[in-house]
């Protein structure tokens, strides 16, 4: 049963959404950002300045960490409450808003 309601519960609280929105559009720096996270809750979808990438569900001590790449540079989508920040290459930071 926990295994059931946890990504159903990850997706709306991370998302900031309820079941009629359609994901969360953020500014991160110079990036255009809508996410939409998947309903198991273990990837993400992103269009970054219109351009569709995938990330997996990666390991953090407190909120949730996405990770994928991105024009061939590693990139973390972090998420706690309603706040997004984004990681390029782990050392270029992106408060989102």
């Amino acid at each position: 049963m926990k295994k059931i309601i946890l990504p159903i519960l990850l997706s709306v609280a991370l998302c900031g959404c309820d079941d009629s929105d359609h994901g969360v559009s953020v500014v991160c720096g110079n990036y255009d950002v809508n996410i939409q996270i998947g309903s198991d809750g273990t990837h993400l979808s992103a269009l970054i300045n219109n351009k569709p990438f995938d990330f997996i569900l990666g390991t953090s001590a407190s909120g949730a960490k996405y990770d994928g790449v991105v024009n061939g540079n590693d990139v973390t989508l972090w998420n706690k409450g309603e706040a997004w920040t984004m990681f390029i290459n782990e050392d270029i930071v992106f408060e989102c808003k």
